[in-house]
């Protein structure tokens, strides 16, 4: 990118990921970033094609939240757990909860939180 008699480049540091924090939840060892929502209570939905849009809407849902934002997310047919990592990482696990809520409305989900 060019500013008259300067140029400027962006570079991102290539350990930018190795850096991050994970911690480690359940069984499998799976590794999730440090601030993170869960969702449960899919099973029983009933209709496949339905649930399936419900799981794009969370995904949707969580991209928008995150951002660029360094995510992870792990589902089963009961669970979704959706991390967020950064600077900033609380006010866009709020926003992906209140957004959350709003999708979940009366389906009877589980939503909790793990701000560690």
């Amino acid at each position: 990118m060019s500013h008259g008699a300067f140029e400027t480049t962006y570079a991102a540091a290539g350990d930018r990921y190795e850096r991050l924090e994970y911690r480690r939840t359940g069984n499998s060892g799976l590794r999730l970033a440090p601030l993170s929502v869960t969702i449960e209570g899919f099973g029983g939905q009933g209709d496949p094609r339905k649930v399936a849009r419900l799981r794009a809407a969370i995904n949707a849902t969580c991209r928008v939240a995150a951002g660029d934002r360094r995510t992870s997310y792990h589902a089963t047919s009961e669970r979704i757990t959706i991390g967020i990592a950064g600077p900033d990482a609380r006010e866009r696990i709020a926003v992906l909860r209140r957004q959350l809520a709003k999708i979940g409305g009366s389906r009877g989900w589980t939503i909790t939180e793990d701000l560690n």
